[in-house]
């Protein structure tokens, strides 16, 4: 059974110190269990501070050399983009830290022409590290006002993916730029020990009930549903009513 849990901090800061500090832990846990831990980072502004503490309060208390990196989407950008959720993952975290430039598993955005030709490429990393169907130990995630996570939009009817396609690329919305987009699936996020959502802003307030109150299935978080525990780091403005 799945573990959820919300977790509603006064402000921004309040909320990147304590979604820092709970990853730090599920990445020690995850090292002492299995002696690495696999980590799909979020892209967006939201988890920029948390990074940003992992890479600084968090520096020496975590084996950053037995972690892995991965992405849950990225945009069809080159990496030094500031689009891109690489770059921002590698200034705000990865540049400060110990960590192996072979424990970091970046989609490929420059080789190939099409986010269907990286996401066929990147489904192909996964599988090999994993050795078969991904099983990641911690999947960061946040939640768009429209109720999107990853680059999983209510338009794409993500709950009918097939469930052996762990990586899809294609175009976002055009109220979403850059539009080309990569990113893992919802069988893959659920096939996930852990997922943890990090979500900021009153914009968010609305999408956030309907996701956490299961009202509209339309919205693709509302989907999100891992193997052992969901937890939903988030601020006052975020949260509104489901506060209470």
């Amino acid at each position: 059974m799945c573990i959820r849990a919300l977790h509603v901090f006064t402000e921004y800061e309040a909320l990147s110190h304590g979604a820092a500090a709970a990853i730090a832990d599920a990445i020690i846990d995850s090292v002492r269990a299995r002696g690495c831990a696999s980590l799909a980072l979020a892209g967006g502004s939201t988890p920029e501070r948390c990074y940003e503490l992992l890479a600084t309060a968090h520096r020496t208390d975590v084996p950053w050399g037995k972690v892995h990196f991965f992405w849950g989407d990225e945009r069809m950008v080159p990496p030094t983009d500031p689009a891109s959720n690489t770059a921002m993952a590698r200034r705000t975290l990865l540049a400060h830290l110990p960590v192996p430039g072979a424990n970091v598993h970046a989609v490929d955005t420059t080789t190939h022409d099409t986010p269907e030709a990286a996401a066929t490429a990147y489904a192909g990393t996964l599988t090999a590290f994993f050795d078969g169907p991904p099983v990641f130990d911690l999947v960061l995630l946040g939640l768009g006002a429209d109720g999107h996570t990853a680059s999983i939009f209510p338009e794409d009817a993500p709950h009918e993916a097939p469930g052996d396609q762990w990586v899809t690329g294609g175009l976002a919305p055009p109220r979403h730029t850059p539009q080309g987009r990569v990113s893992i699936t919802l069988p893959a996020i659920n096939r996930a020990r852990q997922v943890f959502f990090l979500v900021s802003g009153a914009e968010k307030a609305d999408a956030l009930a309907a996701v956490r109150e299961q009202t509209d299935p339309s919205l693709p978080a509302t989907h999100v549903a891992p193997q052992e525990a969901l937890h939903w780091y988030v601020d006052a403005a975020a949260a509104g009513e489901c506060a209470s």
